[in-house]
């Protein structure tokens, strides 16, 4: 089950059609390696291809 940041429960993971879900990446930031913004945005940004990994290995489409 994925929650919001209040732990609200908003999708169950275990009851979703593949073929009818996509995971939409939208304004996804660029490599902040070596910049001030590093410390602030590397973890969003590995936790967006750890969520993108996983929508791939169920076969749902991901599009940035």
């Amino acid at each position: 089950m994925l929650g919001d940041e209040n732990n609200n429960e908003l999708f169950d993971l275990a009851n979703f059609d593949a073929k009818k879900t996509a995971l939409l990446v939208i304004d996804e930031l660029g490599d902040p390696t070596g910049t001030p913004l590093e410390q602030t945005l590397l973890p969003a940004i590995e936790n967006t291809a750890r969520i993108a990994a996983a929508a791939r290995r169920a076969v749902v489409p991901v599009i940035f």
